[in-house]
């Protein structure tokens, strides 16, 4: 690997992380995202880009380090102390062939990553446990964690079965990405979360809702992608899943919003969004300290 790999940021307390989806631009991470984090004061915690993610999710390789020189991401990530919490993201489909996400780790690793956000989209269970470890391995090459995310949509639906799986496959570097959205609305409750072990917890995603979800998984995914709400603008207890959390996770931002995206710009967005969730982080973080 050539060039000096970004440094891993040090964390101190909880970080609020800036999330890929918060942004209307779903194209290549440029530095802007970098900038946009720095500006707003996320400098002590991490952004999450998204690695052209329709083909990394068919198991085909982004391209080369050129792609990095290419743009401006690493300059403004040194510029302005930014570090990549994740990139995403790995979808374990059926025909997924690994071999082929071997340059994206790479990449990934020259930027300083720690995490690889995983799905699990494939019904044959043993195959699906015997992937997910192989991913695991091939992620130890590069000091990357496979963090598996559920999806209530999928046979992956729930934290039971995220938990099954992770048991199944039995790997080091193995962890779970709470998304607070999917996490409500496949039934889980906070105290769920105490059977979780804590060193599978390394970051979250967080966004709010309405408490009663949509009925049908096409509803589901329109919420999740385009309609999620920022924290006390819904009806989660997002400050209930907080509580049961390590006290210095990750919380990544993100809340994709189409009808907000048309009225303000991503730095306003993103800005209001931040805003919100420091300020629920930090009602907690009382809450947590004089209890």
């Amino acid at each position: 690997m050539s060039g000096r790999p970004t440094k891993h940021i040090t964390r101190s307390a909880t970080d609020v992380a800036l999330a890929r989806m918060l942004a209307r631009d779903q194209a290549l991470p440029r530095g802007w995202i970098a900038d946009l984090a720095a500006k707003l004061g996320v400098s002590r915690g991490a952004l999450t880009m998204a690695i052209d993610r329709e083909r990394i999710g068919r198991g085909k390789s982004v391209g080369s380090r050129t792609w990095i020189r290419e743009t401006d991401t690493k300059d403004a990530m040194r510029t302005h102390g930014i570090a990549v919490l994740d990139v995403e993201l790995v979808r374990l489909q059926p025909d997924t062939d690994l071999r082929n996400l071997k340059p994206t780790f790479e990449i990934a690793a020259e930027l300083g990553t720690r995490h690889v956000l995983t799905q699990a989209h494939d019904p044959v269970w043993a195959r699906l446990v015997e992937n997910f470890g192989s991913l695991c391995e091939l992620l130890s090459q590069f000091g990357l964690k496979a963090d598996l995310e559920f999806l209530t949509w999928t046979d992956m639906r729930g934290l039971n079965e995220a938990l099954q799986l992770l048991r199944a496959a039995n790997r080091p570097n193995a962890g779970l990405a709470i998304d607070t959205l999917h996490f409500f609305r496949s039934g889980c409750r906070p105290e769920d979360l105490r059977q979780v072990p804590r060193e599978l917890l390394h970051f979250i995603q967080i966004s709010d809702a309405p408490a009663e979800g949509p009925h049908t998984a096409e509803g589901l995914i329109f919420a999740a992608r385009e309609d999620r709400l920022d924290p006390g603008e819904g009806g989660l207890d997002l400050a209930g899943v907080l509580r049961e959390l390590p006290l210095d996770i990750v919380v990544a931002v993100e809340i994709p919003n189409t009808r907000l995206a048309a009225l303000m710009s991503d730095e306003n967005r993103a800005a209001k969004a931040l805003r919100a969730t420091k300020e629920l982080v930090e009602y907690v973080k009382l809450q947590r300290s004089t209890a």
